[in-house]
């Protein structure tokens, strides 16, 4: 395409895709009718109009058609730690696009204009499609790797896989009260984030923005607090279950009155974390004790925790987690990046480390 008609292009794209910063009704909609996942799991995320209302420096990229959102790409502007430097980034936090991009291996002039369009967005230095200065810059999101069309998209736009991850849940169907685990105090925060910094020292995309007192809790021994983390309630409805038997489990669990608490399909309420500390001197059996106190004081029965398969803070840990351990499948998901402007060797420094993931992100 020559630069006449790449301009044209690209013009007729920006009339047909709005944004805003500001969260578009129609947008919400879209965004809360939307299943995540593939093969094996599917859920539906039951906070996204909260979810959305806490975003740090979104920008919401989305087509209407009679009065309907029906494509959206939420990136947030958010400062991480790349390669030991504070770097500001954009986090890809949704992905609602996914229709208009899939079909013949030859996309239709509309989607042609698309395609264009989010290429120079992905290329551009601070989400301006005509400012490109030669500075740094990093695009990231999160995929599941059994999801086509997500891997062509990133082949198109030029991301490359940087990590990926697993998910762990705890869960107890009669979680344990404990002495030591209790909310943080007023003026303890400063304490636990400086924990926080020097446990992810090593870790790449660490934040912590989202680190704050609410539903903070912390394990306190002989005076002195030997734990952190952060854990707020979330809630899916699961569409189905993953593993080989996934949908006979979603047949019989509705009749299982005591299952409900691990697993409810039409709401299944759960605590997501962020910044799990811990010093030296704690052992699996206290970790656990914590993670089930924390579970009694909030009347839940889940708690769901995310690692980079480079790290072994959690993976090293001998805990018994529960049911859902055993029966879902252990597919990681990848951690993919646009890195605009970055040198071979920076990037396979990116690549070799492990990366902090937010539990907000998640969910």
């Amino acid at each position: 395409m020559n630069a006449e008609n790449r301009a044209a292009s690209l013009e007729k794209a920006n009339k047909l895709i709005s944004r805003s910063t500001n969260a578009p009704e129609e947008v919400v909609e879209l965004l809360e009718k939307t299943y995540i996942g593939t093969n094996g799991a599917q859920y539906q995320l039951l906070n996204t109009k909260d979810r959305i209302k806490h975003l740090l420096n979104p920008t919401f990229f989305f087509l209407l058609r009679n009065g309907k959102a029906i494509g959206n790409i939420t990136i947030c502007k958010r400062p991480i730690r790349i390669n030991k430097t504070k770097t500001e980034s954009f986090y890809i936090r949704y992905f609602a696009f996914d229709a208009l991009f899939q079909g013949s291996e030859k996309p239709s002039r509309g989607q042609n204009k698309l395609h264009l369009y989010f290429e120079q967005l992905f290329n551009s230095t601070n989400l301006n499609l005509e400012y490109n200065n030669g500075e740094k810059s990093i695009y990231w999101a999160f995929i599941d790797p059994e999801n086509q069309r997500s891997f062509k998209m990133r082949e198109k736009f030029g991301f490359e896989e940087v990590g990926e991850f697993k998910t762990f849940i705890y869960q107890r169907f009669f979680p344990k009260e404990s002495e030591h685990v209790r909310l943080i105090k007023s003026g303890e925060l400063e304490t636990c984030i400086n924990h926080s910094k020097l446990f992810y020292a090593d870790y790449n995309f660490y934040s912590q923005h989202r680190i704050s007192e609410e539903n903070y809790y912390v394990f306190e021994k002989d005076g002195k607090i030997k734990a952190g983390i952060k854990a707020f309630p979330s809630a899916w409805k699961i569409k189905s279950l993953p593993g080989k038997n996934g949908e006979l489990l979603k047949t019989i669990l509705p009749f299982i009155p005591i299952s409900r608490r691990l697993i409810n399909l039409k709401k299944h309420r759960f605590l997501a974390t962020e910044g799990l500390w811990f010093d030296n001197e704690m052992n699996s059996n206290e970790i656990e004790e914590f993670l089930s106190g924390i579970l009694k004081l909030t009347n839940h029965y889940s708690l769901f925790l995310w690692e980079d398969q480079k790290a072994f803070a959690i993976k090293g840990l001998n805990i018994r987690w529960g049911i859902m351990a055993k029966i879902k499948q252990d597919n990681p998901i990848k951690i993919i990046a646009k890195l605009n402007n970055y040198s071979s060797s920076a990037i396979e420094e990116l690549k070799a480390s492990p990366k902090y993931l937010s539990g907000f992100d998640m969910t």
